[in-house]
């Protein structure tokens, strides 16, 4: 797995003042998160929603092979409201650490059927937000 991080993001780049309050700040010094390069850039090729399961989980065999990925079949919320893939997916341990890590995938459609995979982190919590534009 480590081949494939980008160096350890910084907790002050991390953190979100309309997310995070006082406590947090002191919190995120223990998130471990990095960009998970194979991903970022990566198309997915979608008629609709119920397609999206089965393209990230092609996505994430193709290229982090040997894990099992359980990927959840529902992103149709954020999709059919803003076009967009966002979940955050159980994921290998951390190879140094041990400790339970998960996948943000977050992505935009480009195009009719296409959605382009523009932020992807590992991270020892779930939904770390980094790179993930504020679609709400």
């Amino acid at each position: 797995m480590l081949p494939l991080l980008g160096p350890r993001i910084p907790a002050a780049d991390l953190y979100d003042a309309d997310r995070h309050d006082d406590e947090d700040v002191l919190r995120l010094e223990l998130v471990r998160a990095y960009t998970l390069r194979p991903l970022i850039g990566a198309k997915l090729m979608v008629g609709k929603a119920e397609d999206i399961s089965g393209q990230v989980r092609r996505l994430l065999t193709e290229r982090i092979p040997g894990f099992d990925w359980v990927v959840p079949d529902d992103w149709r919320g954020p999709f059919e409201r803003y076009g967009v893939a966002h979940k955050s997916l159980l994921a290998p341990p951390h190879p140094e650490t041990g400790e339970p890590m998960s996948v943000e995938v977050f992505g935009v459609t480009d195009s009719p059927g296409v959605i382009v995979i523009s932020a992807a982190t590992y991270a020892n919590i779930q939904f770390p937000g980094y790179g993930v534009d504020l679609y709400l």
